[in-house]
């Protein structure tokens, strides 16, 4: 067993029956589903940006327009994250506007 500071986690995707946690460059799969993650995030640190992706707004500079409504989340170790039309609003409110 290994245990991740969540301040350390960068983004967090749904991976079938597992989550695919990622932290300091490494990535780790623990067997629980995303929303049951999502619940015990603290959600003024870590955001749902699409069904399947939740980040860490510390890890976000930005995000931008991409195609068809959706956007992309740029994340500081260098991941781009993509963000549904349905997430968006939440996104912008807590970073402060379009694109960040």
């Amino acid at each position: 067993m290994i245990l991740v500071p969540a301040e350390s986690v960068e983004w967090l995707e749904a991976a079938r029956n597992y989550v695919r946690l990622h932290a300091g460059g490494e990535s780790h799969l623990p067997r629980a589903a995303l929303s049951d993650l999502e619940g015990r995030l603290d959600p003024d640190a870590f955001v749902r940006v699409h069904r399947s992706a939740i980040v860490n707004l510390d890890a976000v500079p930005r995000f931008e327009p991409a195609s068809h409504g959706d956007w992309r989340v740029f994340l500081r170790g260098g991941a781009t994250v993509r963000l549904s039309r349905r997430y968006r609003g939440r996104l912008e409110t807590l970073l402060g506007g379009p694109g960040g």
